[in-house]
């Protein structure tokens, strides 16, 4: 029997399938009497919230991306009418589906042209919503044609320029990339109930811009330090404050992001303190530096600019480095670099940024006149590990450090292909999540 068909008549199999039918066995039973035991500790209003949000999310999704493109929803549009599916029709929903489910998202087909989306608000996320609708959005559209008014903006977004973050971007999805910087297409708002991981990060570089400038140009010393431990927390709160409008930070969530943020920059000035101690100098050249320059590349008619905010520079023991900060986990791996062909992937996102700031640096240092320089990031979940720098060695015992003018030109000429392939709307491609999406 084939449930899906709704055939009102029973037809027995041929095969052992036949033996299916019938009460599941008691083994079986067990693993769900577990899993439902999780409802005991969930408030079912907040979860039936939850729902609602994540139907009326993908609604406004699809709806905003894939106008014109032959769906129609069926499902009630009214929230309070609606469980936790979502349905649309489409003339080639099966194959639609099909596409879907070779992506990772894994949907549901009803005949004759019905694709069903079912959102468990126990383990979807809003996250899980927005790429399976910017997947579907991307398998109707196919590809984005390459007319006169994308290439003018192309030439626009030259102009402007291109930052180091939106190139790594590019490597995570490139079809969201050309949808944000060339279709200007952008995820719709979420309302900021509780403090994004972005959010925390502006907090905490705005805290260090402003604790740092008045010593620009200047040796650090432990007395400075001890000026900066006295301000740092009314910084933290002041800079919470403009940049986190739309809720409480005393309580909950918020409240522990909040702490979380004062001990980061905490132990970032204890630490540096302590490398004062132990003799080292550090001279502060700048912090939140923007930098730009313009450079040509093969097959492309016009100069393209790369721009970029350095979150400091400063000279350690008579070394200039690159600094960014990152609040998330970083490791000494993700910074190893041995091979520069291999560096056009996701895996050295974090490499070509740090890599691209030391090229804007040395667009106006020369770094024939530099003793040394170098590049890395500071991890506020890794703080213990020091500048985590730019390694191009493969041996544990003698890293390799120091940029110079051969490296970068290598490095370059890499960024240059990368750029050729963004430039190439025909290399556009539909990225798949990491992990399948269940929304059956």
């Amino acid at each position: 029997m084939k449930p899906f068909d709704f055939d009102i008549s029973f037809t027995e199999s041929d095969t052992i399938e036949k033996f299916r039918s019938g009460s599941p066995p008691l083994l079986a039973h067990l693993p769900i009497e577990e899993s439902i035991k999780i409802y005991e500790t969930i408030e079912f209003s907040e979860l039936r919230k939850k729902s609602q949000g994540l139907t009326q999310y993908f609604i406004e999704l699809v709806e905003g991306q894939c106008k014109g493109m032959g769906l129609e929803l069926i499902s009630p549009r009214n929230a309070e009418e609606r469980g936790s599916q979502v349905s649309f029709t489409h003339q080639d929903g099966y194959p639609v589906m099909s596409a879907l489910i070779d992506h990772k998202v894994i949907g549901d087909f009803r005949a004759p042209n019905i694709i069903r989306f079912g959102f468990s608000a126990l383990y979807n996320t809003y996250e899980d919503v927005w790429k399976a609708a910017n997947i579907l959005s991307n398998i109707l559209k196919k590809e984005i044609s390459k007319n006169k008014q994308v290439i003018e903006k192309l030439r626009e977004l030259a102009v402007k320029g291109i930052s180091p973050s939106a190139i790594t971007n590019y490597l995570y999805n490139p079809i969201a990339f050309y949808k944000q910087k060339i279709l200007r297409i952008s995820e719709l708002d979420l309302v900021e109930e509780t403090i994004a991981a972005n959010t925390m990060g502006t907090v905490i570089h705005d805290t260090l811009e402003e604790l740092y400038k008045p010593y620009i140009n200047l040796f650090l010393s432990t007395d400075h330090l001890d000026i900066m431990m006295k301000e740092y927390k009314k910084l933290v709160a002041k800079y919470f404050i403009k940049h986190f409008k739309n809720g409480d930070i005393t309580t909950g969530k918020n409240r522990l992001a909040f702490e979380v943020s004062k001990q980061f920059v905490k132990r970032f000035l204890s630490l540096e303190k302590k490398v004062l101690k132990e003799g080292h100098q550090v001279k502060i050249l700048g912090t939140e530096l923007a930098l730009e320059t313009f450079f040509t590349v093969p097959g492309i008619d016009f100069p393209i600019k790369i721009k970029g905010i350095v979150d400091r520079i400063d000279e350690f023991d008579g070394v200039t480095r690159i600094i960014d900060y990152k609040t998330g986990k970083v490791n000494a791996a993700d910074l190893k670099v041995l091979n520069f062909e291999e560096i056009q992937t996701v895996k050295y996102s974090k490499a070509i940024q740090i890599l691209l700031y030391a090229f804007l640096y040395s667009q106006n240092n020369s770094l024939k006149t530099e003793p040394s320089l170098e590049a890395g990031i500071i991890s506020f979940k890794n703080l213990k590990g020091g500048l985590l720098k730019i390694n191009f060695s493969s041996k544990v015992k003698n890293p390799d450090y120091s940029i110079t003018d051969e490296k970068l030109q290598e490095f370059m000429e890499q960024i240059k292909l990368l750029l050729q392939e963004i430039y190439n709307l025909s290399l556009i491609h539909i990225s798949e999540p990491t992990r399948p999406l269940y929304i059956s």
